[in-house]
């Protein structure tokens, strides 16, 4: 699946994440899995099978309840027609939040808890999302053409004021366009960050958005337990 492991540590590391995760922290002790080695060693043809235990007993499902809160549903692919980008960025950010605040819930998902070092930046992730008033995928998408075309109408008039300076009519003359392309090069800057921003928000969408479906289910089948036990 792509994971490295240290057998000293007894830790995984995928290739995007920052650091290793202890296998023990995540509910696969090393009884856990040398037990589920031998049970295979008897039967080699029985395919390898550890269903994931957190190592504790969760009471808040925070991801599920703010989905009932919004009536926000992520059982269904991601595409441009009816994921809310803006609303996986909100659930995120508030997974993140709920879960550093509570002392009974954790995030399941170590690829999501991976992500809390991010959370500033999608806090501003977020906040670009709401000042441009995009909501969807397409809405997204829309917003990088008209950076793209105000961009490149900035470039035509400074490339103008560029040949000018090249050609001047006079000394004084020279002095204006420099100062106008100065001008004009001010206003690319914002427009610039603005396109990087939502060219970002625009690759790292999907990946939140099935780090929240892997969250997802991750809390219905503890949920479940949870349930199960308590009967």
């Amino acid at each position: 699946l792509g994971y490295t492991l240290d057998p000293v540590r007894f830790s995984v590391k995928a290739k995007h994440w920052e650091r290793a995760v202890r296998l023990d922290n995540i509910g696969f002790s090393k009884d856990r899995v040398n037990a589920q080695l031998r049970q295979n060693a008897e039967n080699r043809y029985r395919l390898f099978s550890l269903e994931y235990r957190p190592p504790y007993k969760p009471k808040k499902f925070p991801l599920e309840d703010e989905l009932r809160k919004l009536g926000f549903s992520i059982e269904h692919s991601y595409d441009t027609a009816t994921v809310l980008v803006d609303t996986v960025f909100y659930l995120v950010i508030t997974a993140i939040q709920i879960v550093a605040e509570l002392a009974d819930a954790m995030l399941l998902s170590p690829d999501l808890r991976a992500a809390e070092k991010d959370l500033k930046e999608l806090v501003a992730d977020y906040h670009f999302l709401q000042e441009h008033g995009i909501h969807t995928v397409a809405d997204l998408q829309a917003n990088i053409e008209r950076s793209k075309s105000e961009l490149s109408t900035l470039e035509r008039e400074r490339s103008g004021f560029s040949n000018r300076i090249r050609r001047p009519k006079s000394p004084e003359e020279q002095i204006q366009n420099k100062e106008r392309r100065k001008a004009v090069s001010k206003q690319m800057k914002p427009v610039r960050e603005r396109l990087r921003r939502a060219e970002r928000i625009l690759e790292k969408s999907p990946h939140l958005y099935e780090l929240l479906k892997q969250e997802h289910e991750l809390e219905k089948k503890a949920r479940a337990r949870y349930k199960q036990r308590g009967r």
